[in-house]
């Protein structure tokens, strides 16, 4: 009786900690969108960037697609630890297709965090036309 006790309490924890261990859905926004000059549409920044989209923890520093076809791959990013709060500098390539061409746009962003990894990050960012806010997390 033991012995069966012991073996399904050891494949109820191996079972927990593979669902602990499953990656969650995370989802990201980028919202507060708007040109930076006079010469460009709030309409031109919103088909520009991401608008919303889901990932995984490991996907989001690789490449992600937005709902609006938006295709953001991460270029690198550096992160600073000030006081327990993470802080973020990186730049991403954004991508898409407009009236059958092809088109790129380097995106530089600046977040913060209260987690290293694996938490909610908000911040800004910008294009050489636009800029905004966003926020990217796990999805509870």
């Amino acid at each position: 009786m033991k012995k069966l006790i012991s073996r399904s309490l050891g494949a109820l924890v191996l079972v927990s900690c593979t669902a602990f261990a499953a990656e969650g859905v995370w989802e990201g926004e980028f919202y507060g969108i708007m040109p930076k000059n006079k010469n460009v549409t709030e309409d031109y920044c919103k088909s520009h960037v991401l608008d919303k989209y889901e990932t995984s923890a490991t996907q989001v520093d690789k490449e992600v697609t937005a709902k609006n076809g938006v295709k953001a791959k991460d270029l690198g990013y550096s992160t600073k630890e000030q006081g327990g709060v993470y802080f973020f500098n990186g730049t991403a390539m954004f991508s898409g297709e407009e009236d059958g061409k092809s088109w790129q746009e380097k995106v530089h962003y600046f977040g913060q965090s209260l987690m290293k990894e694996g938490g909610m990050e908000q911040g800004v960012w910008y294009t050489k036309d636009c800029k905004g806010f966003y926020k990217v997390g796990p999805e509870d």
